[in-house]
């Protein structure tokens, strides 16, 4: 997971968080947003009106993953958490991953916590 984790996210690291923020807001407008059914939407409301706890639990990481959660109205993510420069969470990514990834038994271990 490791070795993946640095090939995929080096992509990140090479470009400012004002282009990657733009590209994002693009892939949501095109192609996440009219995926997303209203009765999806309606799912999670009925569950989080409910008082269940809702979350996304994903290998897929925060920068991808927070907007499309936001969207669907999710206020908890466990997702692969990215290092920035300074640690300032509106940085620019450094290209690696911290934490514990949520992936296989990582999601298991980040949902125990």
């Amino acid at each position: 997971m490791t070795a993946y984790l640095e090939r995929t996210l080096a992509p990140l690291a090479r470009h400012t968080r004002e282009q990657l923020d733009a590209w994002h807001a693009r892939f949501m407008r095109e192609v996440i947003a009219p995926t997303i059914l209203p009765a999806a939407r309606e799912l999670v409301r009925r569950h989080m009106d409910a008082g269940d706890l809702c979350c996304i639990v994903t290998a897929t990481n925060v920068f991808v993953t927070a907007p499309i959660g936001k969207a669907l109205g999710f206020e908890h993510l466990l997702v692969i958490e990215l290092d920035t420069e300074g640690g300032d969470p509106l940085a620019r990514f450094t290209g690696a991953s911290v934490g514990v990834p949520t992936f296989r038994e990582g999601k298991v271990t980040r949902t125990e916590n």
